[in-house]
């Protein structure tokens, strides 16, 4: 009895895993030198599947929502040879086109052709397929073995020392106190925003194509991050503990951040019905000895900011940033060229936005020294505060938004905050300059950093999504925002969005704000 018990209990922790995969969210980077196209592979040898609509750009990344163990395959997009059976492709996943090349190589030509292929890890990763078609991965594990490294070698003994402390032992006493992770801290944050919206939202709201909230789980991956590894004696022995660690924070991680952006449209809501809120924050999400700075003779203060584990996600507010001479200058030569709000969408420019309830036009530069001045001093604060090295030339222009009483703007972010690499010609940071305030309503809420910003004449809210390093990762939904409704008066914004890649001769205009070309 107790063999058919355990019997039923084994089956039905497999129907569970088959119905319940793990989902990981990778990205694909092409380095190729041409376009490709990403295809999901199917188990039983079917036609591969297309994962976007269009093909993904050199230099550019794709998203891919999968799950682990799931099977994909990268290849040109211009490839125009055919395959005579559906199997093809799972024949040549499994060498069939070096062992069988008579019939490969005339009824599997695109099987067989320039390709790559790679199966879904247990973590989020950056899979890029190189030049020659390898695929290098990089991802919490990686980090993990290349942190272990470098503190193996700092832990090793020269050979004039008379004493020495054992390598092991050093280096896992070093790789403790990151609990195996360098970025075991972001850990720690997104637990405490984690706790915050959970005491203003118990329920989340539920997301169509997800399976509902599964708290204990949640907690049985946190607390799986707690628990002491094995001991280790060699490098090998001590990379793979670091690794698995890191790769069992990197799920609690993911875990965490989903539950605190499913909360994020309801911790809008809340912020926004409090119509005399004072500007707020939570204090473990700024380092506290630092968080005042100075722009050009105008005080300033960070709302959202970790440098030494979070740089690509910052949130600060600066004083008396705009006068009012300047925001009147902008906002009477936009007034009578005000038209509803656009937003880009599938290389359209100028789609009428829903999510975006107001009025908008943007003012040049050029004729109108106020807005090259105001212009010029958003490229100057995004470089000093982020250490940019951002051109004026190519930069889009200064656009002035008007949000009448019942107007607001929905959640959204300005560029690509999904954690993905930032592709070139895309933006990278926002400046926000309050030129005129409602008599009620109007505030900015940034709910997934649990920040909440009450306008104030001439301030200006900035925030960046990525960090300092051209190409490197976009933040991961800190800086989504929303404009909360205008109750009563008028409120007038001015918005500088600021961008990577761009130039005299090639600006904004051809890239998605999200980067790449249009």
């Amino acid at each position: 009895m107790n063999g058919i018990l355990m019997l039923w209990f084994c089956c039905v922790l497999l129907v569970n895993a088959i119905r319940n995969p793990k989902s990981v969210s990778i990205a694909v980077r092409n380095l190729w030198h041409g376009e490709v196209m990403v295809y999901w592979l199917p188990p039983d040898g079917g036609e591969p599947v297309p994962q976007t609509p269009k093909p993904t750009r050199p230099g550019t990344s794709t998203g891919i929502n999968s799950y682990e163990g799931h099977s994909f395959m990268v290849a040109p997009a211009a490839q125009k040879k055919k395959d005579s059976s559906p199997h093809c492709t799972f024949w040549a996943s499994v060498g069939e086109c070096k062992k069988n090349p008579d019939y490969m190589l005339t009824h599997c030509q695109r099987a067989c052709g320039d390709s790559a292929r790679f199966v879904v890890g247990e973590a989020e990763e950056l899979i890029t397929i190189e030049r020659n078609w390898t695929v290098t991965r990089t991802g919490p594990a990686q980090r993990a073995i290349a942190a272990m490294r470098h503190y193996w070698e700092l832990c090793s003994c020269s050979i004039s020392e008379k004493e020495c402390i054992n390598p092991a032992v050093c280096a896992m006493n070093m790789a403790e106190s990151f609990q195996f992770d360098p970025k075991r801290k972001e850990l720690e944050l997104e637990k405490r925003l984690f706790e915050v919206s959970f005491e203003m939202v118990i329920e989340p709201k539920s997301i169509e194509g997800e399976n509902p909230e599964n708290l204990s789980e949640l907690w049985n991956l946190y607390n799986a991050t707690l628990e002491i590894p094995p001991p280790c004696s060699t490098l090998e022995e001590c990379s793979k503990i670091a690794a698995q660690q890191a790769i069992t924070n990197q799920k609690a991680l993911a875990a965490l951040r989903r539950a605190i952006k499913n909360r994020g449209e309801a911790k809008r809501n809340i912020s926004c019905a409090q119509l005399d809120a004072e500007t707020s924050f939570l204090p473990e999400a700024i380092i506290t000895e630092s968080n005042t700075f100075d722009f050009e003779g105008r005080p300033g203060r960070d709302l959202f900011f970790r440098p030494d584990f979070l740089p690509e996600a910052r949130i600060s507010l600066i004083e008396n940033f705009i006068s009012v001479d300047e925001c009147k200058a902008l906002v009477e030569n936009a007034r009578p060229r005000l038209r509803p709000a656009t937003h880009a969408k599938d290389g359209d420019l100028h789609v009428v936005s829903k999510s975006r309830d107001a009025q908008q036009a943007t003012v040049s530069h050029r004729g109108l020294p106020e807005a090259a001045n105001v212009k010029e001093r958003t490229v100057r604060l995004a470089n000093q505060l982020s250490n940019y090295t951002l051109g004026f030339d190519g930069q889009e222009e200064l656009m002035v938004i008007q949000y009448n009483t019942g107007q607001q703007y929905l959640l959204h972010c300005d560029g690509d905050c999904s954690g993905t690499p930032h592709q070139p010609g895309g933006r990278l940071a926002t400046v926000l300059l309050y030129c005129q305030t409602a008599d009620k309503g109007g505030a900015t809420s940034f709910p997934n950093a649990h920040v909440h910003v009450k306008p104030q004449l001439g301030a200006a809210a900035y925030f960046h999504f990525r960090g300092p390093q051209p190409y490197s990762l976009t933040e991961n939904w800190h800086t989504e925002h929303s404009g909360c409704p205008v109750h009563q008066g008028e409120k007038f914004v001015i918005t500088m969005w600021l961008r990577d890649g761009v130039s005299k001769e090639n600006p904004s205009h051809r890239f998605s704000p999200f980067g790449g070309p249009l």
